[in-house]
């Protein structure tokens, strides 16, 4: 008998299956200052129920001193995350380069093994850094959250979004975080 039309079905993905988070999460010297690590580590953990919750995939890779390290590798989120954030350290240079190459050598694979599945790069930082680092490739969608604040802001967030088409949010208005608005919606 041949398959017709009428033999298929349409079975939906589980709510979340077609997302992956991606977490940028920037651990130098700079976001010491001002708990601002405390706040970005609690953000990431309220995110990261949030992603369980609604059945998304996550990575997080952390970028401090020398290089950047791949501290979640791309799996389904899961639901008890504490500890592993808890101890999450931070000092060093910003080498947010090897960061973005790290997050397209890590999404590669997901990207070709779950098709139409939709990468969203998140990018948290204080962007005390000088160089722009170029646009994540295999990201769909990306996010840069702001935590630089009080009263010297630099603004380079803003200017890492415009460069990448993203959006950009202080991070006061993602969790309650204490600063000034230094960024604009793109």
């Amino acid at each position: 008998m041949p398959l017709e039309r009428k033999h298929l079905r349409l079975r939906a993905l589980p709510a979340g299956s077609g997302v992956l988070n991606c977490v940028l999460l920037d651990c130098s010297a700079s976001m010491l200052q001002g708990r601002r690590l405390a706040l970005a580590k609690g953000l990431l953990l309220e995110w990261t129920a949030q992603f369980y919750r609604r059945r998304e995939y996550l990575a997080v890779i952390g970028f401090g001193g020398e290089q950047a390290n791949l501290l979640q590798a791309p799996l389904k989120a899961v639901a008890f995350n504490t500890t592993w954030i808890a101890e999450i350290a931070g000092g060093g240079a910003t080498p947010a380069g090897s960061a973005v190459a790290l997050a397209d050598a890590v999404l590669a694979k997901p990207r070709r093994s779950v098709r139409g599945q939709h990468v969203v790069l998140w990018l948290l930082t204080d962007a005390r850094f000088d160089e722009i680092p170029p646009r994540p490739r295999q990201a769909d969608v990306c996010m840069v959250v702001d935590f630089d604040e009080g009263a010297l802001t630099l603004g380079r967030a803003a200017r890492i979004a415009q460069a990448w088409g993203a959006q950009c949010w202080p991070a006061i208005e993602l969790g309650g975080v204490a600063g000034t608005d230094t960024c604009t919606q793109v």
